[in-house]
């Protein structure tokens, strides 16, 4: 028996990974922006380059096209989010913070450290509202408990709830449209087509080498959409007949060119989410078969699989919002990021998959 590997190929993700990254770090740029008070002209600047370095890993035209808009409007969206917090709320937080700083608790508030004096920012919330600051000051003797505690308590109740919000958006596919109330990721379309052009470049592969018919691998997971076309011999030369061990075989486009009901996109063989791949057909070979009863259970393996993947990629996105403002978070969150990381690894070794390292990289 063939061991599976530990990780899946790297290649399939890499494209995927870049726009993911991109997310994170446009979300880090805009939380900056807002706390550490940097200017427009500077933030987006700082965007400008994060998008770029992304489309620069981008090698298939219409995904870099995809993501050049999905990743501006995305940044866009995380502009106006972040936007909802007050000026009063950021300096008011900030004013917190220099007070936390001075009286020595920042080890138990977070590892942000404001870039502000506590006379500027004093000065400036008396700017807003004159008297504001002894009011301030004022709250925290009434409020009867350690400075530490006001202070992440005035963020949690003000700022947090925005910055949880920024972290469920997510970068969308400009093309997509919108089934069950929402619209498919780049993330995903970029997993998609990196891997539909994988099956491209397999194909011309063996047109260039002059095979004329090829097996398509069968699974024990396979989607119902595949199911049908699964296991069976294909021509590339668009022919149809019966192969010298009396299989028939049809042109593989009769299997590929099967296209979404908007007629935007094929997804048949080789579509959404295909992990199938061909081989040189070769007489008497055949990819094993497997009950009705292993499909299902292989299926439920993949769902977990894919369930523990969001779960890694959610309380990475927590641990990224909080990190800088509140300590107990984002160790919290990284804690969770890693729990789901090893047990997504566990359960993948202990179900004979490969698991996908790229997917669940936490930064």
């Amino acid at each position: 028996m063939q061991k599976t590997p530990e990780t899946a190929p790297n290649r399939l993700n890499a494209q995927a990974l870049s726009v993911e990254e991109a997310q994170g770090l446009i979300r880090l740029a805009v939380k900056d922006a807002l706390l550490y008070g940097q200017n427009r002209r500077e933030l987006d600047q700082r965007v400008s380059r994060i998008i770029q370095s992304a489309l620069a890993q981008i090698t298939i035209l219409s995904l870099k096209n995809a993501a050049y808009r999905s990743l501006s409007a995305f940044y866009y969206r995380q502009r106006q989010l972040a936007a909802e917090i007050p000026f009063k709320v950021v300096l008011t937080f900030l004013y917190l913070t220099k007070l936390a700083e001075e009286n020595k608790t920042r080890d138990e508030t977070s590892p942000y450290t404001a870039k502000i004096s506590l006379t500027e920012a004093r000065n400036a919330l008396d700017g807003q509202t004159p008297g504001f600051t002894p009011f301030i000051s004022d709250s925290i003797k009434n409020y009867g408990v350690a400075l530490h505690k006001y202070h992440r308590d005035y963020y949690r109740e003000n700022i947090q709830p925005t910055f949880d919000k920024m972290a469920k958006e997510e970068a969308l596919d400009p093309d997509s449209e919108t089934y069950w109330g929402k619209r498919s990721t780049l993330r995903n379309r970029a997993e998609r087509e990196v891997r539909y052009q994988g099956h491209i470049e397999q194909m011309q592969d063996f047109i260039d080498r002059g095979v004329k018919l090829v097996i398509v691998s069968s699974h024990a997971d396979c989607s119902e959409r595949c199911a049908p076309w699964q296991g069976r011999v294909y021509s590339l030369d668009g022919t149809s007949g019966t192969t010298s061990d009396g299989r028939k075989y049809v042109p593989l486009s009769d299997a590929t060119d099967i296209y979404t009901p908007n007629g935007k996109w094929k997804n048949g063989l080789f579509g959404f989410n295909c992990r199938h791949y061909m081989v040189e057909y070769k007489p008497g070979y055949q990819f094993p078969k497997v009950s009705l009863r292993e499909e299902e259970r292989q299926y439920k393996i993949t769902q977990k699989q894919r369930y523990m993947e969001r779960q890694v990629r959610h309380w990475r996105t927590e641990a990224e919002i909080a990190k800088g403002v509140d300590k107990k978070r984002y160790e919290y969150a990284r804690a969770k990021a890693h729990h789901y990381n090893k047990r997504y690894i566990k359960y993948s070794h202990s179900n004979n998959r490969a698991y996908y390292d790229t997917r669940t990289k936490i930064r």
